[in-house]
């Protein structure tokens, strides 16, 4: 789900994971600035992710250029996004959908 300012991720029958960008004085050596969150999207090699995309409160769009990615989040509607990687991968991202003032600081 998209919030503004932040993603909620629901992993069926597991757990909700919360992603938020980190803090600049948290940053490490290597971290990449307004993309680093706190819960990175990694893709395991082999596996099939089915994800089903919408908003709460205004249109965000998830977009990973790595992956050639864009998908809007709409609140009230629901759509699908299949991911699928040969290889282990941490992979960057952000909104890119004008979303508020703070539109630039919701890192994937």
């Amino acid at each position: 789900m998209g919030f503004q300012w932040y993603w909620v991720y629901f992993i069926f029958g597991e757990t909700t994971i919360f992603s938020n960008l980190i803090l600049e004085s948290d940053y490490m050596i290597g971290d990449l600035r307004l993309l680093q969150c706190n819960n990175v999207l990694t893709l395991l090699s082999l596996v099939i992710y089915k994800l089903w995309l919408s908003a709460v409160d205004v249109i965000h769009s998830f977009a990973v250029s790595s992956l050639g990615i864009k998908v809007d989040w709409i609140p009230g509607r629901c759509n699908e996004l299949v991911l699928f990687s040969s290889n282990n991968a941490t992979v960057y991202g952000q909104c890119s959908e004008l979303c508020g003032v703070l539109h630039g600081f919701m890192p994937i």
